[in-house]
């Protein structure tokens, strides 16, 4: 679970500003097996989705009571809600740590299939528009990306500022027509 803890903060996926891709597949998920361990090992909590609103992280999950968890849709459970009331809020216990435990070792992310794509045919329609028109840059010289990436160093590797060490593509090129 790799999100949860993310889940339980309010301060999580960086006050809610960097909330990766799937996010709420994966609460359904966590949220699913979660509920079904909880009713097993007898705890007094069962956990919904809150879809917290204004600043801060809006997908969390929240412990709150088996009577108003069982009042609720499956689909309010994991779509979440916006509202709790303070009344339905459940203080964790020893089930709950020991359930969540257990269902970070089941891999419940493995069980989760997030797929991103392109909107190919709005791609083409932006593109095809006229856009505005770029300026070639006057003082346009391959050497300054040489210069830039190299810092200095002529040994054909990328020595830029995030440490990366890949032959560096230009280099590489003339390398390769250089071999007999």
């Amino acid at each position: 679970m790799k999100y949860f803890d993310e889940m339980c903060s309010k301060y999580g996926f960086n006050d809610g500003d960097s909330e990766p891709i799937g996010l709420m597949v994966y609460r359904a998920v966590y949220l699913t097996a979660l509920n079904q361990l909880l009713e097993q090992a007898g705890s007094t909590v069962r956990v919904i989705g809150f879809n917290r609103t204004g600043l801060h992280n809006g997908v969390l999950i929240m412990p709150v009571t088996p009577a108003f968890f069982a009042a609720l849709t499956e689909q309010q459970v994991t779509d979440g809600l916006s509202v709790v009331p303070d009344t339905a809020l459940a203080q964790e216990d020893t089930g709950y740590a020991n359930v969540v435990c257990t269902t970070r070792e089941l891999d419940l992310d493995d069980y989760v299939a997030v797929q991103v794509t392109i909107d190919t045919a709005g791609l083409e329609d932006l593109l095809s528009k006229d856009l505005p028109e770029i300026e070639p840059a006057p003082d346009s010289d391959p050497n300054v990306f040489l210069d830039y990436w190299h810092q200095g160093e002529a040994d054909g590797h990328w020595s830029s500022l995030n440490g990366c060490h890949d032959q560096c593509p230009v280099c590489a090129s003339t390398r390769e027509e250089n071999i007999p």
